[in-house]
């Protein structure tokens, strides 16, 4: 687990390694970019250190049983 904040190409970017992937956003440039960015790292870290996860749960496509629920249901 790690989260670091670097500046590319004059643009600040967090950088977070959890469950071994790797996931950078860009924030933006100058010293108000930095300033944002260097407290998003900081939440980042806290919500890791309390376990919780950081990336939204995916909803993907419904299986066909469900479909055929839903559809059952509404014919």
């Amino acid at each position: 687990m790690g989260v670091h904040v670097r500046e590319r190409n004059g643009a600040w970017w967090v950088f977070v390694t959890h469950r071994n992937r790797r996931k950078a956003k860009k924030v933006g440039s100058g010293e108000q970019a930095r300033k944002v960015a260097l407290e998003l790292a900081n939440r980042i870290t806290i919500r890791l250190a309390y376990g919780e996860d950081i990336d939204p749960p995916k909803k993907g496509a419904p299986t066909f049983a469900d479909y055929a629920e839903e559809w059952l249901r509404n014919v």
